[in-house]
């Protein structure tokens, strides 16, 4: 399906349940773009999900954020617990024009919900010139070092820079995989790899419904779990937000995500050899690419070659996917 259609339907669903206009179709882009860029698991198929939170209260559909304090290059806003994107977009390109007033600054948003994938924001900020860092907490899912239970989340952290073609995106989560990966999984009745996951008693599993009663395994064992609670300190902590347990996941309906946030941003303009920064990173990519001899890549260069086949030839989803998208369209 052609990427505008996936937008149009995206805004149709939201539509329906009551999301104004201008914040479904901000909502719509960002997910449709995880799509075009292969990280379905950040997409469209995220969409029911917030449709339920909508529909059991959990989520302000046209909530916009709201400045708690604003000192010039460090703001702090409150999500209104609003739609994850539209925090998402406004804390981006505020931070883009503090940096160019300040040289940098650092907007840190609580109180929001899913952001969908966090590079989409570091991506928007290397466009406007910026070099960018972004962090976010999630639903609690990685157990402590040593410990079983579940208490801090995958916390995903993305940088970006500018590009000679496109920007360079980073966009990693603290665990082994992001936990979108295994409900994917869980949807297609398929195994999961060694490694992603443990079941309930810490034990490693291969089974996805397991491994979503139980913990999502660290990237690189204690310093995953180290990158996490620092993420968790500098955005929950830090806001006065939500943090560790008391952020919910997407499936769980006992109260709002709390999700927290912050994003960083320097004017590149501001660094004294600004000019030639593409030509060096020209001359990084072959050094990069010389050392072998199949294709090498730069972080975010698969999803932007992704990101221009689907310009051509659109997004096909999986049938389960498009299955549920059309029963909400359906819904009385």
């Amino acid at each position: 399906m052609e990427l505008d259609a996936l937008r149009q339907l995206a805004v149709r669903i939201l539509g329906k349940y009551g999301v104004e206009e201008e914040i479904a179709a901000i909502v719509a882009d960002v997910l449709v773009d995880a799509d075009a860029r292969g990280v379905i698991t950040h997409g469209l198929t995220r969409l029911p999900a917030y449709v339920a939170r909508m529909r059991a209260g959990l989520i302000a559909p046209n909530a916009r954020p709201r400045p708690v304090a604003d000192h010039g290059a460090m703001v702090l806003l409150d999500g209104e617990n609003g739609f994850g994107a539209v925090s998402g977009i406004v804390a981006a390109d505020l931070a883009a024009e503090r940096a160019r007033r300040f040289g940098s600054a650092w907007v840190t948003v609580r109180n929001s919900n899913h952001l969908s994938m966090l590079g989409f924001y570091t991506r928007r900020l290397a466009a406007a010139r910026m070099a960018a860092v972004g962090f976010s907490n999630a639903g609690a899912s990685m157990a402590a070092w040593g410990g079983r239970a579940p208490v801090v989340g995958t916390n995903p952290i993305s940088m970006a820079t500018p590009g000679t073609d496109a920007p360079v995106v980073l966009d990693m989560a603290a665990t082994q995989v992001a936990r979108g990966k295994i409900r994917r999984a869980q949807s297609e009745g398929k195994a999961i790899p060694e490694g992603w996951a443990f079941d309930r008693d810490g034990r490693p599993t291969t089974d996805p419904d397991r491994a979503m009663e139980g913990t999502m395994a660290p990237m690189g064992g204690h310093k995953g779990y180290g990158l996490s609670v620092m993420i968790d300190l500098l955005s929950g902590v830090l806001s006065g937000g939500s943090f560790a347990t008391a952020v919910r996941t997407a499936t769980d309906h006992s109260g709002r995500s709390g999700v927290c946030f912050t994003l960083i941003a320097a004017d590149m303009e501001k660094f004294p050899d600004a000019d030639g920064f593409l030509d060096r990173l020209s001359a990084f990519r072959k050094v990069i690419e010389s050392s072998g001899e199949g294709e090498i890549f730069l972080p975010g260069d698969l999803e932007d070659r992704r990101f221009k086949t689907a310009l051509r030839e659109g997004v096909d989803l999986p049938p389960d996917v498009m299955e549920k998208l059309q029963g909400l369209l359906a819904e009385p």
